[in-house]
């Protein structure tokens, strides 16, 4: 199945964007495009049509892999003195590893040392954002703040996050229509593709460039999703939760006819995943009325440690 990777650099500001909302914007293309709808849901439902969450590069163009459930699995092996010491400096640890290093410290056993953290920390300054848009950096080139909102009755506060101008990131794509996919990021590349996008939000450029990533699942091995993930029917066997490190989110919504879908929680990219065997995840569709969707959660996701 062709894969191939893109660097994408924001034109304008963007709320963050997934792997959902990414594969959701090519099905739409595709299906504009004159692909055959059929083909499209059964290729995103069998998984040979995805794209990964955006990551960010560094800045010589490596690609990063988030590290927040890393830090658990070094939990396992290192004293509760040192975990604690890591715990009360992490606001100085980088959000992203390179992904050689990543798998350098899982093949070691997780040896890693204060020292270890000292260097990483230092290696991080130089992957911020030198953006001058308001709000505490947490990740390269990603922004978290709190809008208030207050009326005659009571005053709240709105959690918002979004992609600084500029921003520089990665995304690597599985489609069975290599060359009908790199014309629907042309099109994306003029509309955008996160929320107010009317308002020109979401604009980007984009190149293709080898990743040499092998993504695919086939078991008894630490992979990292890359991707958010729902496990279809039949794979939690396949998940060992006791050896995996992982988080959640809850995504809820309207289907067209306004009604609620309810909520759907998938395992969220970055996730450490001990598999023992094949996974694939699923598409849900959703509907109502005329306009029927397709949430994809199939598993993109990278070997690190077998």
């Amino acid at each position: 199945m062709p894969e191939f990777a893109i660097k994408m650099q924001m034109r304008t500001a963007s709320t963050v964007l997934d792997s959902m909302k990414i594969t959701g914007a090519l099905i739409s293309r595709l299906i504009l495009r004159g692909v055959d709808a059929d083909e499209v849901r059964r290729a995103c439902e069998d998984g040979s049509l995805i794209a990964s969450s955006p990551f960010p590069m560094g800045p010589k163009d490596e690609i990063l892999l988030p590290i927040s459930n890393l830090l658990m699995y070094i939990r396992a092996d290192v004293s509760e003195e040192e975990f604690r010491d890591l715990m009360r400096n992490r606001k100085g640890l980088p959000r992203y590893l390179p992904l050689e290093r990543i798998r350098e410290i899982m093949k070691n056993d997780v040896e890693i040392n204060l020292g270890d953290l000292e260097e990483i920390r230092q290696a991080s300054k130089n992957n911020e954002s030198e953006s001058k848009a308001k709000g505490m950096v947490v990740e390269p080139f990603v922004y978290y703040g709190n809008k208030i909102y207050a009326n005659e009755t009571k005053v709240f506060a709105r959690h918002f996050a979004f992609y600084a101008r500029d921003g520089k990131f990665w995304v690597h794509i599985r489609t069975k229509w290599e060359d009908e996919t790199e014309i629907a990021l042309q099109d994306l590349e003029k509309e955008g593709l996160s929320g107010r996008r009317s308002a020109g939000y979401g604009r980007f450029t984009f190149e293709k460039f080898e990743d040499h990533l092998q993504t695919g699942v086939s078991g008894n091995a630490y992979y990292m999703s890359l991707s958010l993930f729902v496990p279809a029917e039949g794979e939690l066997r396949m998940i060992d939760f006791e050896r995996s490190y992982y988080r959640t989110r809850i995504i809820s919504g309207l289907n067209g006819d306004g009604s609620s879908f309810g909520f759907v929680r998938p395992i969220t990219e970055g996730s450490l995943l001990f598999l023992k065997g094949p996974v694939n995840g699923k598409t849900i569709p959703i509907g109502g009325g005329r306009v029927k969707r397709l949430l994809p959660f199939n598993l993109m996701a990278l070997e690190v440690r077998r």
